[in-house]
Parts: structure tokens; sequence; C-alpha cells
């Protein structure tokens, strides 16, 4: 999916996709047997989410999330946690990479032929805050697939 902030059929998507996921986020609330689990927190704007997986026989049975945090925060982990419900692990592994890296890219960078909807976030590239908004749940995912506890998207 290749789109960039000002073409109308990105603002349509992110319409559409990113304002659904918000007002109806699919997988948020508690995970009983969570078998991995990871907070993501952004002290400079207070973003908070608790990330938990329920992982079996090297694949991803269920994700679900916690947040206080804004729209961005919330429709991306939202259509993350969509993602990689049913993904084996190393595939969830390098889903995620590919998707943060791609959308930590600079705006004009081509976008993962294969983020999913999560491709109707490309337009926050170009905001840094937005940015690290939109890639604090996929750390949470990051940090939970590696056993951490916690992690952040604000750097020093």
């Amino acid at each position: 999916m290749k789109m960039q902030a000002g073409d109308p059929s990105w603002a349509e998507t992110y319409r559409n996709v990113v304002l659904g996921h918000h007002r109806q986020p699919r997988n948020r609330g508690p995970l009983d047997g969570a078998t991995h689990q990871a907070l993501g927190h952004n002290v400079l704007c207070g973003d908070r989410i608790d990330m938990r997986l329920r992982i079996a026989d090297e694949q991803i049975l269920d994700a679900r999330f916690e947040a206080e945090a804004g729209a961005l925060t919330i429709a991306a982990a939202s259509m993350l946690t969509e993602m990689v419900r049913g993904m084996a692990l190393d595939a969830a592994r390098d889903y995620a990479a590919r998707a943060r890296a791609s959308l930590e890219a600079e705006p004009d960078q081509p976008l993962d032929p294969d983020l999913g909807e999560l491709a109707a976030l490309a337009g926050v590239r170009a905001y840094p805050s937005r940015r690290r908004a939109v890639t604090l749940p996929i750390a949470a995912l990051q940090a939970a697939l590696a056993g951490e506890k916690a992690t952040t998207t604000e750097t020093a």
C-alpha cells in the first residue's frame, strides 16, 4: 500500500482505519493466561500501554492490550494485535521490526508493502511525537516477545 500524507486516498484511509480502530479498538482489555507482558510508557506525552500475549508452541495464540493513551497509540495497538494474532513468533518478530522501521523512517521513504492496516499511519512519519505514539505498541510487543518488562520510544 503506497500512501503519502496529503494524498486524498491517504486521508480517507486514515479517517476510516485509524479513527475506526480508535473508536472501536479491537483486543483492548485484560488477557487471562497471558504468558508474556510488557509495559510501554512515554514519559513526555504520558501514553502507557500494557501489551499482553498468550504464546504456546512458538505461536501467538492471543494478543490484547490495555492503554491510557491518545488516539494514535490506541489505534496502532488495535491494528497491531489484530495483525499478530495467530502468527508464528519468528514471523511476529520480523513483522514488528519491519513495521517499526517503516513507521520511524523519513516521510519520503517507501513503506513496507506488508504493513497491512498499519500503513494508514504513514502520514505521522513527518511528526516525531506522533511517530513515537504509533510505534509505542510495536515497541511494547517487541519487549514482550524478548521477555523484557518495560520499554519506551522516547529517546534521550
